[in-house]
């Protein structure tokens, strides 16, 4: 099972928001093949849970995708934004195999 690692604003706010956050694989498109692949948070549950371990502390749920591979088995989550620009960012992913 992988780690996850919070600061406290990431925590605060996703408590604020219902305390389930989706981590996912998105892949940019380039221009000559693929692009390079990114995670993306998005607030809830994810549309096939299947897909996702679920880890989860007293307060937050968090589904991480299966083929995300960590670096040392730890994701690192922190707030970035602001305003109504607020969001998790996640760090710590394995990029080379």
């Amino acid at each position: 099972m992988k780690k996850l690692s919070w600061d406290q604003q990431a925590r605060e706010w996703l408590s604020s928001k219902g305390g389930v956050l989706t981590i996912k694989r998105v892949q940019a498109k380039g221009c000559c093949g693929g692009g390079p692949i990114e995670l993306m948070t998005v607030i809830g549950e994810p549309d096939q849970p299947e897909r996702y371990e679920k880890i989860q502390d007293k307060q937050h749920t968090v589904y991480v995708e299966k083929n995300i591979k960590a670096k040392n088995n730890e994701l690192h989550l922190k707030l970035s934004g602001f305003s109504l620009f607020k969001n998790i960012s996640v760090s710590g992913v394995e990029r080379f195999l």
